[in-house]
């Protein structure tokens, strides 16, 4: 006996008389879970009108059982028919022979889609872990106070004219005074004083000796107080990549450019790379003898400082004055002209724009 579920039109098989001729009973759909009414097909009678008469099978006469037999098997109780629910679980879909092709190749796909969805999680896990390690190394265990002074230093200092710089190394100075022990904070303020420095020395270099004299005085003064200071954040914390950063800036003044470049690369180790590394690494590089190939490579690592920060104007007033020695008006004219219109207190900016010949 076949039937056929009314959702899905799996067929399922049922044994011969299981369920009664013409029976009602309800079936559940071993595949898809529909539940539905079926019947058991009517067994029509064989008649007289030309077919063969229902033939019944003969029973051979059994002795008569003793009287003992016959009450302990009318007292056995009889087992009650199948549940429509017994004969839903009976009955066996019928379904098409599946070799597992298609299950396998869907297994596959979603685990490797699973496989690179892992990676690409793992992968930003682990960044948000460096930079929150970096950043934890940078402001651990300083106050709020500190943090917020050496975040406004840093935005002053892009600035780059004396009084900027002056600013944001009283700040670094607060901020080394509040979280005291830290490091980071000092080498910051020896960076700033270092700045201010080279900045003296430059104007020296180039002003008559009536104006050269103030320079020099402050360029001295700064330059002391700046390897003071980064010694003193070398003392707190020896790897600090600020800290070593100052001490190559203050080689490169005191022209000791081989030791600085020592300093350098110790700190783009310990630190993220960054635009005051690359400035720092081009004033190393004119210092000592100037030559065209020292200039053309300091021009590459400024321009790396600019596209790291471009608000940085340092990096655009020495190529400016770059091409002023390389006796190269247009280029120098184009680049402190810039500068001035940023920051129209820039002193070194104005000082060099005036050396330069009149414009044609």
């Amino acid at each position: 006996m076949l039937i056929r579920c009314q959702r899905c039109q799996a067929v399922f098989s049922l044994q011969d008389g299981v369920a009664a001729s013409g029976a009602r009973f309800k079936v559940e759909c071993g595949r898809c879970l529909q539940v539905f009414e079926a019947a058991a097909p009517k067994r029509a009678p064989v008649g007289p009108q030309g077919k063969t008469p229902l033939q019944m099978p003969r029973v051979p006469a059994r002795k008569p059982e003793p009287p003992a037999a016959v009450e302990r098997k009318s007292a056995t109780p009889r087992s009650p028919p199948p549940s429509p629910a017994k004969l839903a679980k009976a009955f066996k879909p019928r379904r098409p022979p599946d070799d597992g092709v298609f299950e396998r190749e869907l297994l596959r796909v979603v685990t490797w889609r699973r496989r690179r969805i892992q990676m690409a999680i793992a992968v930003i896990s682990g960044l948000a872990v460096v930079v929150a390690a970096t950043q934890w190394r940078r402001f651990a265990g300083m106050p709020r106070g500190a943090e917020m002074r050496v975040e406004t230093a840093r935005q002053i200092l892009l600035r780059d004219d004396l009084q900027s710089l002056e600013q944001a190394a009283a700040l670094f100075t607060e901020a080394a005074r509040i979280a005291r022990g830290e490091a980071m904070p000092e080498a910051e303020r020896a960076y700033a004083l270092l700045l201010q420095a080279a900045t003296h020395k430059d104007l020296a270099d180039r002003l008559e000796s009536a104006e050269r004299e103030p320079h020099v005085r402050s360029a001295t003064k700064l330059l002391q107080d700046g390897v003071a200071a980064a010694k003193a954040a070398l003392e707190e914390d020896g790897e600090d990549p600020g800290a070593m950063r100052a001490m190559a800036l203050y080689c490169a003044l005191a022209s000791a450019p081989e030791r600085g470049l020592r300093y350098l690369d110790a700190a783009e180790k310990k630190g993220p790379p960054n635009a005051l590394n690359a400035y720092t690494r081009a004033v190393l590089t004119l210092s000592g003898t100037p030559s065209r190939e020292r200039q053309d490579r300091a021009l590459a690592a400024l321009a790396q400082a600019r596209q790291a920060e471009p608000r940085l104007l340092r990096a655009q007033v020495d190529m400016g004055a770059i091409s002023l020695d390389r006796q190269e008006p247009g280029p120098a004219r184009e680049a402190l002209s810039k500068v001035l219109e940023q920051n129209p207190q820039h002193e070194r900016a104005r000082r060099l724009f005036a050396l330069l010949p009149a414009a044609p």
